[in-house]
């Protein structure tokens, strides 16, 4: 038992009880209260356990473990600075996968998700369907045979979404709905790249990819496909063996700058309602539609070679701008338009040695001339042919020097000029 002195607690809530009165067991007992034993005479005061009595010189009193809470203080001084946390590292990343190993392409960008920029280099070929939704990507080949294969006829092997500076560099991607797909504003940039037997080789939408030194062949129905919003630049680079066409543009542009279309399964290049398609010193030949088709697009050529198709150019409804290009060997014509197409010959544009016309015009399609003293059209079946009443298609003046005439329509196996209203 500890014994001190009487100190005032009213402010804890301390009770004291009546002198004389003996009480056993002070406040009932209740453990959550201190009690004590006041001694008369002396003035001592004893703390006692809960069911502890207080003798007969003593009187019982208690008061709360807790008194009522004072007033808030003031706040205090600010405390010291803590060490600054650990730097986030937002340098580029390089990053090697080894698909022969188990490790992934898909891995590899979750790794880099904080960096500023990733470089993935692949060795072997990964099956997988890689989606890349960031900017600053570069996949790399380490050799030409690496890359991608879809691992479902569904699924791509690379679908771009909207990422900007996304670089291919040196790989393969194998099979799939789509070799690459471009959505969403996505830019990419490829070189030394190989698409291969994907249901579409390059599918755009709303994005732009740019194409230097690469191959896209063998795909089961159109090796290219742009549609409105996309844009397709091909450098040096070569379409092949499509089981359909070459490249479908249906609303969006393409570019072809020393580029070959061949031996696709129909057109070479089809160009559809708003499409826009110039072709560079290029070379399209050995399709068995036409080497450039177009409905209700633009198309210029200018330089390289249209060879060895079923028609140089066929179209309805669109314009074609020739400049210095060669249209020769095709089985039926070099050109043949309708539904008011219109043609336009510029510099030293050759159309030559297609079996049935060099051109052909139906309906109300016209065709004219800038430059015609370098033009030549020669050893076709006839030169220029329009059909005849009730359509009105026409040789016309359309610029100040034209002139086409048999100065340079010549040495065609038939005719050389049969159009209404010209005079041999």
């Amino acid at each position: 038992m500890r014994t001190v002195k009487w100190v005032a607690v009213a402010a804890f809530g301390m009770t004291l009880l009546p002198l004389g009165v003996p009480v056993a067991v002070a406040d009932g007992g209740d453990p959550a209260v201190v009690h004590a034993c006041l001694q008369k005479n002396s003035g001592s005061v004893r703390i006692v356990g809960p069911a502890e009595a207080c003798r007969n010189s003593e009187v019982a009193m208690h008061w709360g473990l807790v008194g009522p809470a004072g007033p808030a203080g003031s706040p205090g001084a600010p405390g010291p600075a803590g060490p600054p946390g650990p730097a986030t590292d937002i340098s580029p990343l390089t990053v090697f996968v080894d698909c022969g190993a188990g490790q992934t392409v898909t891995a590899a960008l979750a790794q880099a998700a904080n960096r500023r920029a990733v470089t993935i280099v692949i060795s072997g070929v990964c099956t997988e369907s890689v989606t890349i939704a960031r900017d600053d990507v570069t996949l790399i080949g380490a050799s030409p045979v690496d890359g991608l294969q879809a691992p479902a006829s569904g699924a791509s092997p690379v679908a771009v979404v909207g990422g900007q500076r996304v670089n291919l560099r040196q790989v393969t991607l194998q099979g799939g709905q789509f070799g690459l797909s471009l959505r969403l504003g996505a830019v990419v940039m490829a070189t030394d790249v190989r698409i291969t037997g994907a249901q579409t080789g390059i599918y755009i939408s709303e994005g732009s990819v740019r194409l230097l030194r690469s191959t896209i062949e063998d795909s089961v129905g159109t090796n290219v496909s742009v549609s409105v919003g996309g844009h397709v630049l091909l450098l040096s680079s070569v379409v092949r063996n499509a089981g359909f066409h070459g490249l479908d543009v249906n609303g969006g542009s393409t570019e072809l700058d020393d580029t070959t279309v061949e031996q696709n399964g129909a057109a070479g290049v089809i160009a559809l309602t708003g499409g826009r398609v110039v072709v560079r010193n290029s070379t399209i030949l050995g399709n068995p539609e036409a080497g450039i088709s177009l409905h209700g697009a633009s198309v210029r050529v200018d330089g390289g070679q249209i060879a060895n198709n079923r028609f140089g150019i066929a179209g309805w409804g669109g314009t074609v701008e020739l400049v210095g290009t060669t249209i020769e060997n095709n089985e039926m014509s070099g050109v043949q338009v309708s539904g008011g197409s219109r043609i336009n010959i510029q510099g030293r544009t050759i159309i030559r040695g297609n079996r049935d016309f060099g051109i052909r015009l139906g309906d109300t399609s016209v065709v004219g001339s800038d430059n015609s003293e370098e033009a030549q059209i020669t050893g076709n079946g006839t030169g220029v042919f329009c059909d005849p009443a009730p359509a009105v298609a026409q040789i016309t003046n359309g610029y100040p020097a034209f002139s086409l005439d048999t100065s340079n329509v010549f040495g065609n196996t038939g005719q050389q000029i049969v159009c209404p209203g010209f005079v041999p």
